[in-house]
């Protein structure tokens, strides 16, 4: 007798797969020529998005190679899953790697999501801050979601109307009551199981609001991804600061040499929202650094720092 193995060498865990192509999946494997070999892909939320049945030639070890189609409408993280069953129907071994799913910028709907991504940290009664890019969305509507630690039930969901496409930003208020705890972050466009939806789903981790970690969290949403500003340039700024001592942060823009070219505070919300305006100072250019940090009277609680590149106006 056989004894069933089954191996999944690629993709390599982890691995970034576009969507709307063919992978060439391939493994080893060692079966009865009457057993039955697939290859599946799964989300995180455990639904089937695709399968291929994987001929067996002939007994006895071997490697297999298959063309699985990457379907278009889902993104973000996934499991790529081989299965071998006898021919009752029995699973006899099974191997799988996690995947990320990138949607293809040049596929005609299309739905980004830059932030958050996989292991990012939201805290209950706060809010998640959501960006990212779309093109032809359907209904011109973007729904986001927070979902449970199965990715399959729904904790709150709010929705906004875009102008046909192009960047996007919002925000979802978590119920102070959210469990703590692994969960999953949605966008989405379209009717669930329509050719017209795009949805990307990340694994994400709440905390509670009286978590020791709750208040080490500080997101910019509004900085540009080069970090190009111009000499004296006014551009709005906001984000979050999560259980910020007294509700506030302080912002500090500061040259290499640590010449501060502007420092000041700014409330935060009950969620953490809070927006300010950056001015920075006209006949300044090169390198800068732009700080952002709570603090109590005694020590620095969070802080968050990004380099400016200031060109001539």
């Amino acid at each position: 007798p056989i004894t069933p193995a089954l191996a999944l060498l690629r993709p390599r865990a982890g691995e970034a797969l576009p969507t709307g192509t063919t992978f060439l999946a391939s493994g080893m494997r060692t079966a009865e020529a009457d057993w039955r070999l697939e290859l599946v892909l799964l989300g995180i939320d455990g639904r089937l998005l695709t399968a291929v049945p994987i001929p067996l030639a002939q007994a006895g070890s071997a490697d297999w190679q298959a063309e699985l189609p990457l379907p278009s409408q889902v993104s973000g993280q996934a499991v790529m899953q081989a299965n071998l069953f006898d021919g009752a129907g029995g699973l006899l071994a099974q191997d799988s790697v996690p995947v990320s799913l990138l949607p293809d910028p040049n596929d005609q709907r299309v739905l980004l999501l830059f932030q958050p991504q996989a292991g990012a940290t939201a805290v209950a009664g706060y809010y998640l801050y959501f960006e990212g890019q779309s093109k032809l969305p359907a209904e011109n509507l973007i729904r986001l979601a927070l979902l449970d630690a199965t990715c399959q039930t729904v904790l709150i969901e709010n929705s906004f109307r875009v102008s046909g496409g192009g960047y996007w930003q919002g925000f979802l208020p978590l119920p102070a009551d959210a469990p703590a705890g692994p969960a999953c972050a949605r966008a989405a466009f379209g009717p669930p199981n329509s050719d017209n939806r795009r949805e990307t789903l990340w694994p994400i981790m709440v905390l509670g609001a009286d978590d020791p970690l709750a208040n080490q969290i500080v997101v910019l949403g509004s900085l540009p991804e080069d970090g190009q500003v111009r000499s004296g340039e006014t551009r709005p700024l906001f984000g979050l600061a999560y259980n910020a001592p007294n509700d506030t942060l302080y912002l500090s823009l500061a040259l290499p040499d640590g010449t501060v070219l502007l420092a000041e505070t700014v409330e935060t919300n009950q969620y953490g929202y809070w927006e300010t305006t950056l001015r920075v100072p006209v006949g300044v250019t090169g390198q800068a650094r732009l700080v952002l940090f709570t603090a109590t009277a005694v020590q620095t609680v969070a802080e968050a720092s990004f380099i400016l590149q200031i060109r001539p106006d």
